[in-house]
């Protein structure tokens, strides 16, 4: 039960992370 949960906080937090970097890369393009 507690490897289930860690598993999907850890996808959350890569997509959040992912997203994180996706908004990054457009702000440098468009500053």
């Amino acid at each position: 039960m507690q490897l289930i949960y860690l598993k999907r906080q850890m996808i959350m937090t890569g997509i959040f992370a992912e997203q994180t970097v996706e908004v990054v890369k457009s702000a440098i393009e468009t500053a």
